[in-house]
């Protein structure tokens, strides 16, 4: 962990701990998540939880609408990633409490803050296609608010649902087009939009454009001056799409070992669960092992990409070591939890992760059945790419041949 976030947020919280509950200043000092997420211990924003907290109570008393809302706004997004237990629809209740308020009050950043809330309580309800709605809506207020931070938050939450969820290929590449025209002169938003372009143009095909864009999106990583977990991830998701394994392991090398370095843990676990995959079709089952076992720690309920895949990747290796049972057992497990979400590619995975657990059991009709089932969702997602290459997995068991399929993203 970087020495400097830790010292950063033990000064804030004396900070905090020297102004009156009442203080709007101690609401705004709180960290944000970016700050929450690179904490390996989220006990030590205990503090942050009780200042809000009282915050509230404060406004409570005193009437002032805005600390309240803004308090609860700011409490919300803390208890995502500091409570196991808290649900959707209590930060959705939150959010739409706080939405109500910060519009009486015309509160363009309180709006922005609850808007993305709302967003995340979608995420955590995994249903994509809403949070990326609240999202939009979110981005709108932040750039009202002309408010620079809350807009890579919001982004980056949008880019997410779009790229998780159900929206097609073809849409989701139009709209991070209109995205890149707007963050014209903001490297830490062109690399986002930039990679999840990329992404969604090798969707399609459209491998040299997808290319383009990666490079585009990492020079803006490199300008920004840091190693961007999000850029990582989907550049070497699309480097696996157009079907160059080598520099999508060579890239996710570059952010698996920065984000360790650093400390940081947003979007490590997704990094590690690609670096298996690659691993494993590769046939290097003690080193897809390896990469597996740092991911069960970083697992929060909402992550439906990071759940599924691990339990999927598991279960291929259990099945190539000849433990079809308990292989079986888990990527049925993968399944369910992808197909409680709206999450298309998460399903499509999975589907194809079981038809590879059946092929290696022999079981090879019922295996042709879960690539077809995949070959589905792939189509609906408009990831021409990744269905084209199910179909062929398909051709190679009907002709009784195949080892195992190559890395798909």
């Amino acid at each position: 962990m970087r020495s400097d976030v830790p010292a950063g947020v033990n000064l804030i919280s004396r900070a905090v701990a020297l102004l009156r509950a009442d203080d709007p200043l101690r609401v705004e000092l709180i960290p944000n998540l970016r700050v929450i997420q690179s904490l390996s211990e989220v006990s030590e924003l205990s503090w942050a939880d009780r200042a809000l907290t009282e915050a509230v109570e404060a406004a409570a008393t005193t009437g002032d609408r805005r600390l309240a809302a803004h308090a609860l706004v700011q409490r919300g997004l803390l208890r995502l990633f500091t409570e196991a237990n808290v649900t959707s629809q209590e930060i959705l209740q939150t959010a739409q409490q706080a939405i109500d308020a910060f519009e009486v009050l015309g509160d363009e950043l309180g709006l922005a803050r609850a808007w993305r809330l709302a967003a995340q309580g979608h995420y955590l309800a995994r249903v994509a296609e809403a949070s990326a709605e609240a999202a939009e809506r979110a981005l709108d207020h932040a750039r009202r608010a002309g408010d620079r931070l809350e807009q890579v938050e919001v982004v980056e939450w949008l880019l997410i649902a779009l790229l998780f969820g159900p929206c097609p290929a073809v849409e989701g590449g139009d709209r991070c087009r209109r995205l890149l025209r707007d963050v014209a002169g903001r490297p830490e938003l062109k690399a986002r939009v930039a990679g999840a372009l990329a992404w969604f143009e090798a969707a399609q095909g459209n491998v040299e454009t997808s290319r383009e864009l990666l490079a585009d999106a990492r020079r803006a990583m490199d300008d920004h001056g840091e190693i961007i977990g999000f850029v990582t991830f989907y550049g070497a998701s699309t480097l696996m799409l157009a079907d160059d394994q080598a520099e999508a392991e060579a890239l996710l090398h570059v952010g698996y070992d920065g984000l360790r370095r650093m400390g940081r843990t947003g979007h490590y676990g997704a990094i590690a669960l690609r670096l298996a995959q690659l691993s494993y079709a590769k046939g290097l089952l003690e080193e897809a092992e390896t990469y597996l076992e740092e991911v069960p720690r970083r697992l929060r309920a909402n992550d439906v990409w990071d759940q599924s895949h691990w339990r999927a990747e598991r279960a291929k290796i259990l099945a190539r070591r000849g433990e079809f049972a308990p292989g079986e057992q888990l990527v049925r497990e993968a399944v369910a939890f992808a197909t409680a979400s709206d999450f298309l590619t998460a399903q499509a995975d999975a589907s194809l992760d079981v038809g590879e657990v059946l092929r290696l059991a022999g079981r090879h009709e019922e295996a042709a059945a879960a690539i077809a089932d995949a070959i589905n969702l792939y189509d609906r997602k408009g990831n021409i790419s990744a269905s084209s290459r199910a179909r062929d997995v398909l051709e190679e068991l009907q002709r009784g041949q195949g080892e195992h399929p190559r890395g798909r993203a």
